[in-house]
């Protein structure tokens, strides 16, 4: 509980999506909670939504706006969210450091005067180089201002966490799922789960591309059927020779086919269990 002794409670000011997609979304993450504690999401003392997005429209302030309700509805320990930084900007240049450092040092100062954190919502700079504080989009204001910046990268289903700390010790990167309205950490153990199956999908479609029946095959033949180089054709074959292959020389000329224990299809489950 925080130093007050009062409910911890969570400020979100959102200016970025309609009322009812926010609240239907709410309502819906609410559903993967337990019954009791459901209550605690609705609990208007607990949870405080303002929906600004059809107000940005009326000239405002809206970053002194944003600092005094943190100041007069969060305590020592609550939460306050702006999402985003984009529409509370207005028409000031969000790359300009000496326009963006003024705003984050407002955001600082009303969580200070309160107890509470400040979680400020910012967007990626979309061409994916760099990663964590590279990769902000703007202003370097918005890396060296923060006491903490969370980086969401996004590569297919799996979502890394990044934690860049000012006054703690390092975080490990988490990588979670993202599921309709839920997140879910991924072990460890789960990502090489992951990683060797993936692997080993991939080496299952070269060996059915490559070797498309059980006869066998020289390094010649298999270059003149793919289209590729015969270098090519023997790169192929050393990945999968020591799992997947037979072998046998005729001659001075060595020749392979698909093991009859390997997997007898694209989606087949068998791994072979010994080569020739």
């Amino acid at each position: 509980p925080p130093s007050t002794g009062k409910p911890r409670r969570a400020l979100l000011l959102d200016f970025e999506l309609p009322k009812s997609v926010l609240m239907s979304r709410y309502i819906a993450l609410a559903g993967k909670f337990e019954e009791e504690e459901q209550a605690i999401l609705f609990d208007p003392q607990r949870v405080h939504i303002e929906c600004h997005r059809g107000n940005v429209v009326i000239p405002t302030n809206w970053v002194d706006y944003s600092c005094e309700r943190i100041i007069s509805v969060c305590n020592p320990g609550d939460v306050s969210v702006i999402d985003c930084l984009q529409p509370i900007m207005g028409d000031q240049d969000a790359n300009l450091a000496q326009v963006v450092r003024p705003v984050i040092g407002k955001l600082q100062a009303a969580a200070d005067s309160c107890g509470a954190a400040a979680d400020l919502v910012d967007h990626f700079n979309k061409s994916g180089e760099g990663s964590g504080m590279n990769r902000i989009s703007g202003s370097m204001a918005k890396a060296a201002g923060p006491d903490t910046i969370i980086t969401l990268n996004s590569s297919g289903p799996v979502i890394t966490v990044e934690t860049d700390l000012r006054m703690d010790p390092p975080i490990d990167d988490l990588q979670v799922e993202f599921k309709p309205f839920e997140f879910r950490v991924i072990s460890e153990e789960e990502q090489e789960e992951r990683k060797r199956a993936t692997k080993e999908s991939k080496r299952n479609e070269l060996l059915h591309e490559t070797f498309t029946d059980h006869a066998w095959h020289s390094a010649g033949d298999l270059a003149k059927n793919l289209g590729i180089s015969k270098e090519g054709a023997r790169r192929r074959i050393n990945k999968l020779r020591d799992d997947f292959l037979e072998e046998k020389k005729e001659g001075q000329v060595k020749y392979y086919r698909r093991s009859n224990n390997s997997i007898q299809g694209p989606w087949g489950t068998t791994k072979p269990s010994a080569t020739a």
